[in-house]
Formats: structure tokens, C-alpha cells, sequence
């Protein structure tokens, strides 16, 4: 226990804690506290010692959903914390991920470059101008303990700056593991034994007696706030003969943001086939958690009966040298910049490593797939559909394993920003409603 100001730190021990399960704390009644909630010793454990986490995702993969109640009331839940935290890891600045969140959760997100530009008949980068520049993340990293700001994960605590227990009086946060099969892919060696930690803690700061936590505990007046919801859809395999194309075109009926206002949408395109990125035990660029890059994708929404983008939706241009023959990369990237902010993506990770590609990234590197897809929606949702589309690459003659990735099942993984509220009643009574 620490104090500074009019608040003291404290240290909360779980009621439970299992790895590989799930561990859980709670919250003393009648009393404030800020909501600038932290979990410390966050990690994965493995017999394996030169083993690391995911790059994308660090120590974060040990969660599989986070949830907050006041008693059986759930006030928000997280799930599919997993591949939402590795999205949230890329929307940080470039320079706070190389300085900070490199040490705080262990991964090995942002970069700096090297090599002098040059140009190819004034107009288009010569390949090899620039180069990723070597990086020095923490090696072996594996079994170092993260620290996890809940306020990242969770909106009610992004949007309420206190969470006083007399109106919560049975607040509790729930923090849901990944069990062993699904850790196998969320470190760097696929065929050791992994495990969650379970010594996690609980970090609050609590408001000092007096007038302030009075008044705050008094005069709260409920918060609105904008949660992640979430749903998936099954885009089918494609068999294709070697060294052809099949255009694969799909719609499916989303039900689960029915009757809400849906703010804004994000896709990952999440491998369905496991021997895309577990090669010899070893697990491939960021591997369950890429969202992997198809040839000439297509996305537009259908909402309630409309189509929310005009023609084609995101979709390539006529095939040109410049844009490879109808890639919708940079389109892509920037629906995704206006519905969810910047991205730490270097480049070409959001693209298919073409054989002329410029050598950014090396086409190891390449293959760790960040080709998320975004859109503003800001709708009430009665019916959506999404159509979506891609063109399967067959495998190349004589390679029966090339191109694998452009052709495999793929899981859709749809994450909906929706609007709720707490909205306050008599006698410190409470409902938690959906705002439309």
C-alpha cells in the first residue's frame, strides 16, 4: 500500500485464481475508487526456455476474455480479448510502443527504418530503398510478467473516472485464461508445455476519506459508454488448381448487434488452417492472431437493407503496375484510419508478399498478416449483412504448399462498437441499458 495525494494505492489478492482458468477479484463495499485499474504478473509459463510470445501480442495472450459485474449483474465483458489485444497493441503511438509497451507487456511492436530513398522514373520507390531496421526485442522473453491497464480493455472504466462500491457494492473483475491448446499458438514453440501464471494481482488506487470521496460517492450519476461486442462468421476454404485464380464472393446475415446502435466495426481475418503458422513447431509471423492479407479483397455492409458504401465497397481499382493488379491495400488501410485511428503497421504487412514486392520487410516479417479491416457504421442495426469477398490463389506448379495462405478457411472475426449506459434510479438503484 502507497499513498500520494488523496488517493492510496493498493494491492488486491484474487478470491481465485487457477491457471490456465481463470482468476478473480474483488472490490470492498461503501467505499470510491479510481478507475484507473491495473493487473500486474500477467504471463505464460513454458518448459521451453528459448521460447517467446507472440510478437503482436506479448504477454497479453495469456487473457482469452476480461469481465466486470456488481454481483451477477455483467456490466461489460470483453471476449475474444485475444485477438482484440493484439489489434489494441498496433493502434499505440510507434515510439510508446518501442520504449514502452515493449517492457510493460512484451511484445515487439513498433520499428524504425534505414536507407536512403530512391526513386524509380521519378515516380515509384525503388525496391530495397528503405529497410526494417533491425530490432533488439526481449529475447526469450517468455514467463516475463506483463502489467495490463484494465482502463485499455474495458470502456465503462475508460468512461467513468470513479467506480464508488456504494452503488457497485459487489464489484468484481473476471479475468478468463486461455487454456493450453489455444496457448500452443500464442508463443514462439509450438510443442512445449505452456501455462498461464497464477500469481496475478490487482492494482487500485482508492480515494481518501473526506468531503471529495463523499461527494463523489454521493453524486454519482451513472455513465455511458461504448463497448466491444463480438461475432464470427466461417469464410469456406477454396480448392484451386495450381497456378490459377478463383474468385470466392459470400454475404452473411449478422444477428448479434441486432437492435443496437453500431458505432463502428472492425475485421479480423483470422487463419483457419494451423500449418499456415505452425511450421516445424514454430509458430510464423503472428500467427493465430494475423489478420492475413487476401488478393483483391472486397468488403462492403448492408445495413438494414442498404448498402453502406457505394458500388463495389472497398475494393481495387483497375489492375495497373502501381497497385498490383487491383490491390485494395491502401483503401483498406484507410477505412480502417478513419473508423479506429492510427495504426503501428509497418509497411506492406497488410498486403500478399508479391514476387516484385519492395523488400520493406523481409517476406518472413511479411507474413505476420495485419490486414485489418475497419468502418464506421453509426446506425441503429436492424439487419446487417456483410459481403465480402477474395480471389484464392492456387498453389504455384511443382509447390503444392505456396500460396496456402490466400486460399485456406478463414474465420471472419467481427468486432462491434455498441452504445450503454448505467443510468441511476431511486435509492442508489441502477439499470444498465442499450443506448439506440
Amino acid at each position: 500500500m502507497s499513498s500520494y495525494g488523496n488517493v492510496t494505492t493498493r494491492i488486491i489478492d484474487p478470491v481465485f485464481d487457477r491457471s490456465n482458468l481463470r482468476v478473480e477479484f474483488r472490490l470492498p463495499a461503501d467505499s470510491c475508487y479510481l478507475s484507473n485499474m491495473r493487473l500486474i504478473n500477467v504471463a505464460i509459463d513454458s518448459n521451453n526456455a528459448g521460447s517467446s510470445y507472440n510478437p503482436q501480442l506479448g504477454a497479453l495472450g495469456a487473457i482469452r476474455n476480461i469481465s466486470i459485474f456488481d454481483g451477477s449483474v455483467l456490466l461489460e465483458q470483453l471476449t475474444d480479448a485475444t485477438l482484440l489485444n493484439a489489434f489494441k497493441n498496433v493502434q499505440a503511438e510507434n515510439d510508446y510502443n518501442l520504449s514502452v509497451n515493449r517492457f510493460l507487456k512484451y511484445n515487439d511492436n513498433g520499428y524504425t527504418m534505414s536507407g536512403v530513398p530512391n526513386f524509380v522514373n521519378n515516380t515509384e520507390l525503388a525496391k530495397n530503398s528503405y529497410q526494417l531496421a533491425t530490432q533488439n526485442p526481449v529475447a526469450n522473453n517468455i514467463g516475463q510478467k506483463a502489467w495490463v491497464s484494465l482502463r485499455d480493455c474495458i470502456s465503462f472504466l475508460r468512461s467513468s473516472s470513479v467506480v464508488p462500491t456504494n452503488v457497485f457494492r459487489q464489484f468484481r473483475v473476471v479475468v478468463e485464461y486461455n487454456d493450453a491448446a489455444a496457448l500452443k499458438y500464442l508463443t514462439s514453440v509450438t510443442n512445449a508445455t505452456v501455462a498461464t501464471s497464477a500469481d496475478a494481482l490487482f492494482l487500485v488506487d482508492e480515494v481518501n476519506d473526506g468531503d471529495a470521496k463523499d461527494s463523489m460517492m454521493r453524486n454519482y450519476e451513472g455513465v455511458s459508454y461504448r463497448p466491444i461486442e463480438a461475432e464470427r462468421v466461417v469464410v469456406p476454404a477454396v480448392t484451386v488448381a495450381d497456378d490459377t485464380e478463383s474468385e470466392q464472393s459470400l454475404s452473411f446475415l449478422v444477428n448479434g448487434f441486432n437492435n443496437k446502435r453500431l458505432n463502428r466495426l472492425l475485421i479480423v481475418q483470422q487463419a483457419g488452417d494451423s500449418t499456415t503458422y505452425d511450421v516445424g513447431n514454430a509458430t510464423v509471423g503472428n500467427g493465430i492472431v494475423s489478420s492475413v492479407p487476401q488478393w483483391k479483397t472486397r468488403l462492403n455492409l448492408r445495413v438494414n437493407g442498404k448498402n453502406l458504401l457505394a458500388g463495389d465497397g472497398i475494393s481495387g481499382s483497375s489492375a495497373t503496375a502501381q497497385n498490383r493488379a487491383g490491390s485494395s491495400a491502401n483503401r483498406r488501410l484507410a477505412y480502417l484510419t478513419d473508423a479506429w485511428g492510427n495504426t503501428n503497421l509497418t509497411a506492406n504487412m497488410n498486403v500478399v508478399a508479391y514476387n516484385d514486392e519492395p523488400d520493406f520487410v523481409s517476406a518472413a516479417l511479411r507474413a505476420r498478416g495485419q490486414d485489418y479491416l475497419g468502418l464506421m457504421v453509426q446506425s441503429e442495426i436492424q439487419e446487417l449483412q456483410v459481403q465480402y469477398q477474395r480471389t484464392a490463389i492456387g498453389a504455384a506448379s511443382g509447390d503444392a504448399g505456396s500460396n496456402a495462405a490466400q486460399r485456406q478457411q478463414l474465420l471472419l472475426n467481427l468486432f462491434g462498437e455498441v452504445e450503454r449506459a448505467v443510468v441511476m434510479g431511486a435509492g442508489g438503484s441502477y439499470n444498465v441499458i442499450y443506448v439506440v
